[in-house]
């Protein structure tokens, strides 16, 4: 099957808030994909400046490209806004403000049709800049080091839940996924402020969906870098990042969720002062709860006590007067060493 002549329905969501400015390059890149079977869905979360007036000259232009307009709620009301009006068998975000090379659609439709176990196929990304458009970092933040990050995560250990818990495994606009997948496990979290995307990708893998990595050339996603980009708002990532650990707590097997608390209390301490820090960690804990987050905390405490003076005062006296079989069993039940 000739994919860029035809093939199946690409849809392509551009959520757009104030973002008149680059709005035509981001369209204009998907427009000019080598797949040809497309549409793009324009959603105006509400915007103040000329994006009404940039979208309509746009859909003017070309039949494909489709605008829906609504209020303020975010980019996860955005993109959910876009997903129930869209057609396509396959789905790609992309931001008003980054773009897409010009064989993205065809390399990972083509990818996904002779892969119908994968559910979720993503690429490598680069950054640029408005200045510099011709730039491409690896990273997000230029100046801030460099390195094939996506493809890195992508080879790391564990399964693809393990992969995703940790870290966002790509930036948004790297995936083209299977619509089938929002109709099966839902659309966006729109309780999250930040971290929606993320939250859904851990979502997908905890009920089993494959992603897989493949990249070629000329099929990267583009970020532009801007310091007032949403990325930027540390107080916006935060909220976010702790909010997304606790929905995600809802559907995480139980074994699972003392890494998910692990994680948060590493994002506590990064984003929060030591003022704020308890409440946070009192709402990750009470989200987590359950057995296994209970057997850790308790062989925390124990293996924390154990180092102090008096606890290693304890410990000689139990070894006195406590069976060793019996101090292995109770180690052996704590996931502790068996080390005297």
């Amino acid at each position: 099957m000739n994919i860029a002549a035809g093939g199946p329905l690409v849809s392509v969501i551009i959520p757009c808030y104030n973002g008149a400015e680059y709005l035509p390059y981001a369209v204009g890149s998907v427009l000019s994909q080598t797949h040809r079977n497309l549409e793009v869905v324009i959603v105006d979360d509400g915007s103040i400046d000329d994006t009404r007036t940039v979208a309509t000259d746009l859909t003017g232009a070309d039949a494909r490209v489709r605008y829906l307009y609504g209020t303020h709620r975010g980019p996860s009301s955005a993109r959910n806004h876009g997903l129930r009006s869209c057609s396509g068998e396959y789905v790609q975000f992309l931001d008003a403000d980054d773009r897409l090379e010009r064989r993205k659609l065809e390399t990972h439709v083509s990818f996904l049709e002779q892969h119908p176990e994968i559910g979720l196929v993503y690429g490598d990304a680069r950054v640029f800049t408005t200045e510099q458009p011709d730039l491409r970092w690896f990273k997000r933040v230029p100046g801030g080091g460099d390195g094939p990050w996506i493809e890195a995560h992508s080879r790391s250990p564990g399964t693809w839940l393990d992969r995703c818990l940790g870290a966002p495994p790509f930036h948004s606009c790297c995936p083209l996924f299977r619509k089938s997948l929002i109709d099966r496990y839902g659309d966006l979290d729109e309780r999250l402020v930040a971290s929606e995307d993320w939250e859904l990708w851990i979502r997908l893998a905890a009920h089993g969906v494959e992603f897989a990595y493949h990249c070629a050339p000329e099929a990267l996603a583009l970020i532009r870098f801007s310091a007032g980009s949403l990325t930027s708002n540390v107080k916006r990532i935060r909220q976010g990042h702790l909010a997304m650990r606790r929905v995600i707590a809802h559907y995480l097997p139980d074994e699972i969720r003392p890494r998910n608390v692990a994680y948060g209390l590493a994002a506590i301490k990064r984003y929060y002062s030591p003022m704020e820090r308890p409440v946070q960690v009192a709402r990750l804990i009470a989200a987590n709860w359950g057995p296994a987050l209970r057997k850790e905390l308790v062989r925390t405490i124990v293996k924390s006590a154990a180092e102090t003076a008096p606890g290693r005062a304890l410990r000689v006296v139990l070894r006195a007067t406590i069976p060793y079989s019996w101090r292995h069993a109770i180690r052996a039940r704590m996931n502790l060493a068996d080390k005297e």
